[in-house]
């Protein structure tokens, strides 16, 4: 896979192809999402500066919220496929 920058930095990615999937990316991922989530909440959200600065500690809590969501989905679209 090629470079990854966020919208806001005006790319997205560079993918020539997509990749094959298969049934196993789908835990594959969930249990990545779960793990990304778990190390946000206990190295940034936990961290003494988040408590004082609410900006950024409101930044990373939508950055959870979408990570919760894509978790939920990925749930979702396993349990259909089983």
């Amino acid at each position: 896979m090629g470079i990854m920058r966020t919208k806001r930095q005006g790319i997205l990615k560079d993918s020539i192809d997509k990749p094959e999937v298969n049934e196993g990316h789908y835990p594959e991922l969930l249990d990545r999402v779960w793990v990304t989530m778990d190390n946000i909440n206990n190295n940034l959200l936990e961290h003494p500066l988040a408590y004082h600065e609410d900006e950024v500690k409101k930044l990373i809590e939508d950055a959870m919220d979408n990570l919760w969501d894509a978790y939920q989905t990925l749930g979702s679209k396993m349990d259909k496929s089983e």
